[in-house]
């Protein structure tokens, strides 16, 4: 079953990555440019293709789909000792938000905290996703513009690995506190402490430097790899 879920999430995600990119692409970065074409020189394809908005929401409902079925899978792990639970979802978070835009963001958001393994935190898990996916779409809109004038790799890697870092520390973080410090009973289910203190806070706060290092190294090897007319937002001039 769980490989199910994978085979299933990876086919969503691929899909639409590979839907949103232009044809030309799409051929492997080494390919051998003397080879002839395929068709007659004064053959032109045309390949019908959806309108930008079709192409955002789809890449939105499949990084969303996908990150809802890598929870369920149970891809996590469980911290030692406590109940806190690191996932990968939030690499499908933010590429699939970067790329779709402030609107599909926001049903990334809702997918991706529509099966939270955790009981009662589903509706928490959706708008503290809905928030991030939010933030970090229309924050990459502004590093995008940027970017596109200082077309140099390593500083586009290192904003955007900020802007990662701010989706945890200031989006992921505070909601998880806020929600944690008015529902005692679920600090003494996850961290084994009748309230929240200021140490259980630095607790949840340690637990996501990891999944932050993850998702950084994961997100960093996808732009890496990407041409860069592909790592535009979905539709941008």
């Amino acid at each position: 079953m769980d490989a199910s879920y994978e085979f299933v999430a990876t086919a969503l995600f691929t899909s639409a990555v590979w839907f949103a990119l232009p044809r030309p692409l799409r051929q492997p970065l080494l390919c051998d440019q003397s080879l002839p074409p395929a068709s007659p020189p004064h053959v032109r394809l045309r390949p019908r293709r959806l309108n930008a908005d079709a192409t955002r929401w789809l890449v939105a409902l499949a990084s969303g789909l996908s990150a809802a079925l890598v929870i369920g899978a149970g891809l996590h792990v469980t911290l030692p000792g406590t109940q806190i639970m690191v996932d990968p979802r939030e690499t499908l978070v933010t590429l699939g938000a970067a790329l779709s835009g402030p609107w599909p963001a926001l049903l990334i958001g809702v997918l991706a905290g529509s099966l939270e393994p955790m009981s009662g935190l589903t509706a928490t898990s959706m708008a503290m996703h809905c928030a991030g996916a939010l933030a970090v779409a229309l924050a990459y809109r502004r590093l995008a513009a940027r970017c596109a004038t200082d077309l140099r790799l390593l500083p586009f890697l290192a904003r955007w690995c900020g802007l990662v870092l701010l989706y945890y520390l200031a989006i992921l973080l505070p909601i998880s506190l806020a929600y944690l410090w008015a529902h005692p009973a679920v600090v003494q289910r996850v961290l084994g402490a009748p309230r929240l203190t200021g140490t259980s806070a630095a607790l949840v706060a340690a637990a996501m430097l990891p999944e932050c290092a993850v998702t950084c190294l994961l997100t960093v090897v996808a732009w890496w790899a990407m041409p860069r007319r592909a790592r535009r937002p979905i539709g941008a001039a």
